[in-house]
């Protein structure tokens, strides 16, 4: 009878165990995702085909506190200010954006002839999108100040980025974060 005791004794521990190890990876979980990451869901079809309408992205909102964004990367950020601008309505202020960077600070930016132009170099895109159609705000040459950020969608056809007065060049303090994974579906999600 005593070695039945010392059976259960043994399975308890190993559960309580168990649960414990569980518990902890469930906190540090959280920990990763609310104070380190950021979860936000893809509204509209601005960064299709890169990533799927409805998908849920994971960002890292502290490399953004030591790092600027490069060319390419797809960021999360604030609407402007939180001041309504004209031409916007009030649903649009503090929305969430998610775009590809496409000219950093400093940098001159001008759409033409279906291109993308930086400093007055032909931006070798066309792994990001194909032939921009519409150049908006930059139609004509874009100084971007030390702090901005000139942004585009992956589907310029149906992105609202920064060739629109709405978006405008973006902040370095409206960025939450880089996107760095995707998911979509059991079969489509990956590393962005």
């Amino acid at each position: 009878m005593g070695q039945w005791r010392e059976k259960d004794e043994g399975k308890g521990r190993r559960a309580v165990k168990l649960i414990t190890q569980i518990a902890l990876i469930a906190v540090t979980a959280l920990f990763c995702v609310n104070y380190l990451g950021y979860q936000v869901k893809m509204e509209g079809r601005s960064m299709e085909p890169t990533v799927l309408q409805d998908s849920t992205l994971l960002v890292n909102r502290t490399a953004i506190s030591y790092f600027a964004p490069s060319r390419f990367d797809i960021i999360v950020f604030e609407g402007k200010d939180g001041s309504v601008q004209d031409g916007e309505s009030e649903a649009q202020r503090g929305r969430l954006y998610t775009k590809y960077v496409v000219g950093l600070p400093g940098e001159t930016v001008q759409i033409k002839e279906g291109s993308v132009w930086i400093n007055g170099q032909e931006l070798n895109a066309d792994a990001y999108w194909g032939t921009v159609s519409l150049a908006g705000l930059a139609e004509d040459p874009i100084v971007l100040a030390d702090d901005e950020f000139f942004v585009m969608g992956a589907n310029t056809g149906s992105s609202e980025d920064s060739r629109f007065s709405t978006v405008g060049n973006v902040k370095r303090q409206q960025i939450i974060g880089t996107a760095w994974f995707f998911f979509h579906s059991v079969t489509d999600m990956g590393f962005l």
